[in-house]
């Protein structure tokens, strides 16, 4: 922040404090009125500015203070818009953000009462913190913000060419603030300056000695002493001492302490801007980064699938990934929409042709949900995976050994009314005996209530087993 005086001109990249409301009006009066500046009491008029600036928290006049735990408005869109505008480098680009971010065009949120409202709040809120710092509302940091955000829509409205400058906006975000030069007027009793000069600094360095008629050097033995005076006869030697006594004034305090001030908000701010910027792209980082192993049922998801593709594979003998289980259709060009071929079309690396008789054999033929495995160590597998398996590790140790394993061994049960199906297959290799797929009237069709029963583990009807060698029928 910056004081100015009232009959300088106002320096670029700059944001002015002044208001036309009341509260502004009583501070300028403090000055205007010397008579009344102590409303006869005998306070100063520092004393009376904290009076109306307390009286302005407090409401007195109208709810323009922002307080602490209040809610500003638009808080989200000025936080999108601030991102945006950081990356701006026109006017139209500075359009384009504030319509993103409030759906309105500058020129209609610039006219927006509520947004004129704000402003003039905001503005006024910070005037009352510096004359008042008890004053409980948001960090000084955040209103300058805010100010700066709103100036710069302002100027966007009102067509300011010189945003298209190189580097303008991201000037503007970092503008100074300038107090009321009512409310804080510079004294205007000071001497003024009698010109400007420059400083020159003249530094003597000696490098060696010559001789000449003054030079007088003499040899002096260790315990021997000398003394010698050089004595002047020219009358018009003299030499003058002036000593200049500085005293400070209180307007080069102020103006030092909001010089010293405005720096270190403004660098505070920038670091606050960019951690909260880094804090934000980190969060992006780890919301969009994919998640495995966190979850132990989700790991025996990942285990069983990755099984049942490769059982599938080898009971097959067809490798799904060169399959091209693709019986879908897309519109051309994009967008594609997706949808079954209408009649299904054949696949010849399939068995029986047909990719919805194959993908129902092998899910419904065995119960997958029921399958046992067991991996084994990673030098089963590709001696050059060896290194990566071995390092392989996670939070979940069974999921830990999948990532590891080099082989496995896995035992799928055959569902019991289609035990004579998966025979003729392992025989024949022809699905579903060589013919179609079954029908609802066919002993071997499985009802979709069974699948969904068996996937959920549902309690049903359970067959006992006989011990091998021993007969179920004869009690012992």
């Amino acid at each position: 922040m910056a004081l100015r005086a009232a009959s300088s001109d106002v320096p670029k990249d700059s944001v002015g404090l002044s208001t036309d409301s009341k509260f502004q009006q009583e501070l300028a009066g403090v000055h205007a009125s010397p008579g009344l500046a102590g409303s006869g009491d005998g306070q100063a008029p520092i004393e009376v500015a904290r009076r109306i600036a307390g009286q302005f928290v407090d409401g007195a006049f109208g709810p323009g203070f922002i307080a602490a735990t209040a809610t500003v408005p638009y808080q989200a869109a000025f936080e999108q818009f601030a991102a945006a505008a950081a990356s701006a480098k026109n006017i139209q680009d500075l359009a384009k953000a504030v319509q993103a971010a409030f759906g309105k065009s500058p020129e209609d949120l610039a006219a927006d009462p509520g947004f004129t409202s704000l402003y003039r709040n905001v503005r006024d809120t910070i005037v009352a913190v510096i004359i008042l710092p008890s004053a409980r509302s948001l960090a000084l940091a955040d209103l300058a913000r805010l100010a700066r955000l709103m100036a710069l829509i302002v100027r966007a409205a009102a067509g300011d060419a010189s945003l298209g400058q190189a580097g303008a906006i991201q000037r503007a975000l970092s503008a100074t603030l300038l107090l009321p030069a009512a409310v804080f007027p510079l004294r205007t009793d000071l001497p003024q300056p009698v010109g400007v000069g420059d400083l020159l600094v003249v530094k003597q360095q000696l490098k060696r000695y010559e001789p000449g008629d003054v030079a007088n050097i003499e040899n002096i033995l260790r315990g021997e002493k000398r003394d010698k005076v050089n004595t002047h006869d020219l009358t018009t030697d003299f030499a003058i001492t002036v000593d200049v006594t500085c005293t400070r004034t209180d307007a080069a305090l102020v103006q030092w302490q909001v010089d010293t001030y405005s720096a270190l908000v403004n660098a505070h701010a920038s670091l606050v801007s960019d951690y909260q910027d880094k804090l934000k792209a980190q969060k992006i980082a780890d919301a969009t980064a994919p998640s495995l192993g966190d979850n132990p049922d989700q790991n025996r998801l990942i285990e069983r699938t990755e099984l049942k593709k490769s059982c599938i594979s080898l009971l097959a003998g067809t490798d799904l990934y060169d399959a091209a289980l693709g019986d879908i259709a897309v519109s051309d060009p994009p967008p594609a929409f997706p949808r079954p071929n209408v009649p299904p079309k054949p696949d010849a690396a399939l068995a029986g042709g047909d990719q919805e008789a194959f993908t129902r054999f092998f899910e419904q033929a065995f119960e997958w949900e029921h399958m046992m495995y067991l991996f084994y160590p990673y030098f089963w597998g590709r001696s050059a995976t060896w290194y990566a398996s071995a390092i392989a590790d996670n939070p979940d140790p069974l999921f830990a050994e999948f990532l590891k394993a080099g082989a496995a061994r896995a035992v799928i049960p055959v569902r019991p009314q289609l035990e004579g199906d998966v025979r003729y297959f392992l025989m024949t290799g022809q699905i579903w005996g060589g013919g179609a797929m079954p029908e609802i009237t066919d002993t071997d069709y499985l009802p979709i209530t069974e699948e969904i029963r068996d996937r959920d583990d549902a309690p049903g009807t359970r067959f006992p087993r006989a011990a091998p060698g021993r007969c179920p029928c004869r009690p012992r």
